[in-house]
This record gives structure tokens, C-alpha cells and sequence, in this order.
């Protein structure tokens, strides 16, 4: 009898958690898409042009796994970007790009101090899993690149040197330099702060 009324206890249990979970899955649901948008800024343009968004369905192999989308992308970034340490994380635009790889660049604001220097713009680089051939899964970090100016004009970049340096000039290319082939419309980036207030 004693066995019976613990099953009985244990079949009301778990009746009773299925019911929770159903009625209050929406409201997880809710809540974590809420969450998701306060990342946003409130004018973020997430297809800048004139790349394309989403991947175009025409260039698409429907053979193989669908490429993701710019939000499934900035999803992706905002887990990256969070491990970073990156605090007030705002994000302004994203860009698909074809080349070198196939991806998303993801441009936002935010706060974060990197070998004793702060930087407050960044751009992160998300792989869609749109190219076969390139060993990365979709939502793999691919770039990333910070920078701040301050108030005497004076600008800082992260991975150092930076875009200007005289190392362009003796073609040494090292992995940081590399990094800059990425810095796709570069004026929309260095003035996301006065574009984004």
C-alpha cells in the first residue's frame, strides 16, 4: 500500500511539473526574447547595405544546412562577446559578407578594458555555415576588432597596431594586420557613437 500511495505522490509530481512547465514556458520564452532586444539598439539597422541579408536563397545549396540569419547571428555574438567581459553591450548594425569568408559582421557599443586600455566600439565577425568548405561551424567567432577614440582625438585599436600603421607600408603582415581586412565601411564604424547616441 506504501508503494502504491509514493507512485501516486510521484505521478502528482510529475503531472504537476509537465503543467508548470507548459504554462510557464511562453513566459520563459517571453522574457528571454525581451532580454534578446535589449540588446538592440532602438534604430539598429541589421542589413546594411548594400550586402545582402539574409544569405541569398539563390546562392544557397539546399543540400546543405541552412545558413544563419542575421539575428541568429547576433545571438551568436552576444555569447561571444559577453565571455569577453563586454558590459552594456548595444548593437547597432550587421552586415552579411561574401568574402573571404561568409559571415556576418556584427558592429555594436560597449565597455571593456583590454591590456589597460578602454575601448568602447566594436566589431565581431560571425560565420553563417554558408561555404562547405571552410572548417567552421556556424556561430564561430571569426574576427574581432576594438576601438576607441578619446577626447584629444587620439585613436586606439585593438588587436594592435591598428589599421594605420607603418607596418602596411613594409608589407610585413603579421595575424593582427590580417584582422583589418575586415574593416568593411570603416567610417560607418569609427562614428557609430555619433550615428547611435
Amino acid at each position: 500500500m506504501f508503494i502504491t500511495n509514493e507512485r501516486s505522490i510521484t505521478l502528482h509530481f510529475i503531472i504537476q511539473s509537465i503543467i508548470i512547465i507548459i504554462f510557464a514556458y511562453p513566459w520563459i520564452q517571453f522574457c528571454s526574447e525581451h532580454k534578446f532586444e535589449s540588446y538592440f539598439h532602438s534604430n539598429a539597422i541589421i542589413a546594411v547595405p548594400p550586402l545582402s541579408h539574409p544569405t541569398p536563397s539563390h546562392l544557397s545549396d539546399t543540400s546543405a544546412t541552412k545558413p544563419l540569419s542575421s539575428l541568429e547571428a547576433c545571438r551568436f555574438a552576444i555569447y561571444h562577446l559577453e565571455k569577453k567581459g563586454i558590459k552594456n553591450i548595444v548593437i547597432c548594425e550587421v552586415q552579411w559578407i561574401a568574402a573571404p569568408l561568409s559571415g556576418y559582421l556584427v558592429d555594436l557599443k560597449g565597455n571593456l578594458t583590454i591590456e589597460g586600455q578602454d575601448y568602447s566600439i566594436f566589431r565581431i565577425g560571425i560565420t553563417d555555415s554558408f561555404e562547405k568548405y571552410i572548417k567552421k561551424t556556424a556561430g564561430d567567432e571569426f574576427v574581432f576588432i576594438a576601438y576607441n577614440k578619446n577626447k584629444d582625438g587620439k585613436t586606439f585599436w585593438y588587436p594592435k597596431p591598428g589599421p594605420d600603421s607603418d607596418i602596411f607600408e613594409e608589407n610585413v603582415m603579421s595575424d593582427n594586420i590580417l584582422v583589418y581586412e575586415f574593416l568593411l565601411q570603416r567610417e560607418r564604424f569609427e562614428t557609430l557613437f555619433e550615428r547611435y547616441p
